[in-house]
């Protein structure tokens, strides 16, 4: 059937909209200002922008996909719920004391985060379940219907059930819930037994007070944009993008709005795996700069990597680099990432010290920078590299946004004049800044880990990605840098490459020596079509992709290793390769295998995706920079722009990304301006271009 899909990411600054014709594969792309006040309005306004672009009719849409950040928001600037929590009774201050670790070790103020259910509204019921799930306490209806009676007319709009050991006999949370939607049915329920079934009491029940506090903002906002999609003409089938790089209809989103939380970001990597093969390159740190933050991923042997808990609303960072028990902990899989709130949107301050200091706060899409022309005056990375002429006037939202540098320049000499400096250095100090706390976020990802960025290739992308690319590559020694067309939309280019997917993960712990393969095998065939049956009947059409794992520790550790199991039916054998997999994984992750101490499983993990993403070609596999022709390109323009410090301000070739061909070189420094993002080949690299004009960077 003919038509099109349409996929549609809101970023902090900008809202992207990547839009493929079914039957040609015509891809159209589009840009335009983020409304924080609603983020529906820019969602509609790209969807309008892809449609007159195309020429195509609403009702030709097939689906729609979207990332959001309304979620992540939500925590964040408490916007959500209220919601309440019930627990056990003796229990109800599970997240006020939430763990003893502490984030600033030798800070004698610090602080816990601060939990989403206020006190007051952490309410007790009477019960109690034995760790192996036998019932110590029969569950007190009476307690229950007293708890309904509070809530009813009290404004609280979720609730989180988080009750003692419910991952292991979840019979008491579903009696509760029983309750509760018949005495206060318009009340959102969330149970830990379904969002999060795992040990570890506090992680359980933050997870699960994120799900009942989210949900009322995830359903009004999911309706607004199914009501108005209905409005516009289209019963097109509405997925989002969840944390873990899957998509889910908006009805399986609803049923576990926690899952979304990290929607946006998961988007980038899925579409830097789809051009990580496309060039062949099994091994990239993905690199997705935009307007708000910085976000720096990995994939390995063609594997995006994960992590099954995380934490967010931290004020010291993002993904990998929060300071462990500095945010509210999340169970579930969610895309590895480390961020930044280094984005082109980031405002240049000095601090009381007299440093230059960049970001964390964004200008966003309202004012936005300076050289916006939208009422901001404060300046930005955005507006430094405005003043310094490495972005030309119509390189962003594709010249629907005309630049200002003259705004740009009387936002810098706010700097310079504090640093007593000229605007130019100025400016170079504000790139240096940012490009510096870029590096070490990436150095977190790779060098801290043990990897060595030279077995690594650099995707870059985003907005201003590829503008900041060849210092990473400098400064960490990538092999090479790869820029994909559509740079700076290329996360709503990833929903379009991704497919539905649930990851399930429930209690297993059991000593590994007195563990057998056949009970392995009969967890793992539960878990496994516990998923299935969540995956969208459409999405089952073909063989399912399947992964399986266990979490696995050395008794009495607190942290444990995820070691994958091998598909099909497991041998005799299995439970002892189980236990070299995990000291060979530790190993590499710790630096020590204890081998000889008593090893336990934790948990049990499926993964269940569809067989296609929304959209495929099969060019997939080509070499890097393959081509049928070497030849040096033509530059239709030159430009002033800041090149280094050694040289300075030069008249450089600018080359038009649309009008390239494979098989075109060409060497730095240069720009290469496309519709929504420019690169910047810095001195002493060459670019080639490849299939697909994907960009590959070679210092020389």
């Amino acid at each position: 059937m003919s038509g099109f899909r349409v996929a549609i990411d809101i970023g902090g600054t900008f809202t992207d909209v990547v839009l493929i014709d079914q039957e040609t594969d015509e891809r159209w792309t589009g840009k335009v200002l983020s409304t924080p006040h609603d983020p529906s309005v820019g969602f509609f306004a790209a969807l309008d922008v892809a449609l007159r672009d195309a020429g195509f009719d609403i009702a030709a849409c097939r689906s729609v996909l979207h990332a959001t950040t309304v979620a992540t928001n939500a925590v964040i600037t408490r916007t959500g719920g209220p919601a309440a929590l019930i627990a056990t009774e003796g229990f109800r201050d599970v997240l006020e004391i939430a763990r003893q670790i502490r984030h600033e070790l030798y800070d004698l103020r610090t602080t816990k985060p601060v939990p989403l259910v206020p006190r007051p509204w952490a309410l007790e019921v009477r019960e109690r379940m034995r760790y192996d799930g036998t019932v110590l306490i029969a569950l007190d209806e009476d307690s229950v219907r007293a708890v309904a009676e509070r809530l009813r007319g009290s404004g609280i709009r979720s609730v989180a059930v988080c009750l003692l050991h419910a991952y292991v006999n979840p019979a008491h949370e579903r009696r509760v819930a029983e309750i509760l939607r018949e005495e206060v049915p318009d009340i959102g329920i969330s149970l830990s037994s379904v969002i999060a079934p795992e040990i570890r009491e506090y992680p359980r029940a933050s997870t699960t007070v994120a799900d009942a506090y989210v949900g009322p903002v995830v359903r009004a906002y999911i309706a607004s944009i199914e009501s108005g999609l209905h409005d516009r003409g289209t019963d097109a089938g509405l997925w989002l993008m969840k944390s873990n790089g899957g998509l889910a209809t908006a009805a399986a989103a609803l049923e576990r709005p926690v899952e979304i939380i990290e929607s946006g970001p998961a988007a980038g990597l899925a579409a830097a795996g789809y051009y990580a093969a496309l060039v062949a390159s099994r091994d990239v740190v993905t690199f997705d700069m935009g307007g708000t933050t910085a976000k720096i991923g990995m994939i390995e042997a063609g594997e995006a990597r994960q992590t099954s808990s995380w934490e967010i609303a931290s004020g010291t960072g993002s993904g990998s680099s929060v300071a462990h028990a500095s945010g509210l902990p999340i169970l579930g899989s969610v895309m590895d990432l480390v961020e930044i709130g280094a984005g082109g949107g980031s405002i240049a301050w000095i601090d009381a010290g007299g440093i230059l200091r960049v970001g964390p706060r964004s200008a966003g899409a309202d004012p936005g920078p300076a050289c916006y022309a939208h009422g901001g005056s404060e300046p930005t990375v955005t507006d430094a590299n405005v003043f310094l002429g490495r972005i030309g006037a119509a390189s962003i939202a594709g010249g629907r946004l005309r630049l200002d540098r003259d705004a740009a320049g009387r936002a810098i000499g706010s700097i310079a004049d504090r640093l007593a400096a000229s605007p130019l250095d100025a400016a170079v100090a504000i790139i240096d800044v940012a490009d510096s706390a870029m590096v070490q976020a990436t150095r977190l990802m790779t060098v801290r880990r043990g990897l060595d960025p030279a077995d690594f290739d650099l995707i870059a992308f985003g907005g201003a990605g590829p503008l900041h690319a060849c210092r990473q590559a400098t400064a960490l020694g990538f092999r090479s840098v790869i820029v994909p067309p559509d740079a700076g939309v290329l996360s709503a280019f990833g929903l379009l490459a991704s497919a539905a997917r649930v990851d399930h993960r429930a209690a297993f712990r059991r000593h590994l020596d007195a563990v057998t393969p056949d009970e392995v095998d009969a967890s793992l065939a539960r878990l496994e079509a516990e998923a299935i049956s969540r995956l969208p009947p459409e999405a089952r059409d073909g063989e399912l992709r399947r992964e399986r794992g266990a979490d696995v520790r050395y008794v009495g550790q607190s942290w444990d290793v995820r070691v994958p199991i091998a598909a099909g039916p497991l041998d005799a054998g299995a439970v002892a390769r189980l236990r070299a997999d995990f000291d060979a994984m530790h190993e590499r992750a710790y630096g020590y295998a204890a081998v000889d101490a008593p090893v336990e499983t934790v948990h049990l993990a499926v993964s269940i995706s569809a067989p296609r993403p929304m959209w495929t070609d099969d060019r997939a596999g080509s070499a890097v920079g393959a081509a049928e022709v070497d030849r040096e390109a033509v530059p239709p323009a030159h430009r002033l722009a800041y090149v280094d410090r050694e040289v300075g301000l030069a008249d450089i070739p600018v080359y038009d990304l649309a009008r390239l061909l494979q098989g075109d070189r060409l060497a730095g420094p240069a720009l290469i301006d496309g519709a929504d993002s420019t690169t910047f080949v810095a001195r002493g690299f060459e670019c080639r271009v490849g299939p697909s004009r994907v960009l590959h960077l070679v210092a020389r």
